[in-house]
């Protein structure tokens, strides 16, 4: 397998022990403390995936903005790095994916396109979690101008608050 001597190359060259396959075949890895599945599919392709992060929950125009912002990068991969984003439906997670031809890539290949995408991840990581304090305050925002209006309203037909 071609994925398994990429590996083997990497631990040699980065002086680490061998990595080793979990039970699917896929090596799990952390680059910058960031933790990278990578793995070869049946039809020759090598996957790079990662966990970006989890976009505001409770906040709907902070999280419709940020899958703007990561639609946006992805045109022409100008700032998504060659990489695609998607969506886990049940957690709400954003992963970062690239998936390359097998065939076509030696060790300097399969480097020319990991440290990248290590970079591509920690930059979006740090955006999805920048998101999260902008969600809150847009949320105490929208809160308190939903309230003062309320009070207006009130005061507006004569009603007192007590």
């Amino acid at each position: 397998m071609q994925l398994e001597m990429l590996m083997q190359q990497l631990a040699e060259n980065a002086d680490v022990p061998p990595f080793a396959a979990n039970e699917d075949g896929d090596f799990d890895v952390e680059i910058n403390a960031m933790p990278v599945s990578i793995q070869q599919t049946d039809d020759g392709h090598i996957v790079l995936q990662a966990e970006v992060g989890v976009p505001p929950p409770n906040a709907l125009e902070a999280r419709e903005r940020l899958y703007r912002v990561l639609l946006e990068a992805m045109f022409r991969g100008a700032g998504s790095g060659g990489a695609t984003f998607s969506l886990d439906k049940a957690s709400g997670t954003v992963f970062l994916h690239r998936i390359e031809n097998a065939a076509a890539l030696d060790y300097d290949g399969f480097m020319a396109i990991l440290e990248p995408f290590a970079d591509t991840l920690a930059q979006w990581r740090a955006i999805v979690a920048e998101f999260r304090p902008v969600a809150e305050r847009m949320e105490q925002d929208a809160h308190a101008a939903s309230e003062a209006s309320r009070h207006a309203n009130m005061s507006a037909n004569g009603f007192i608050q007590v």
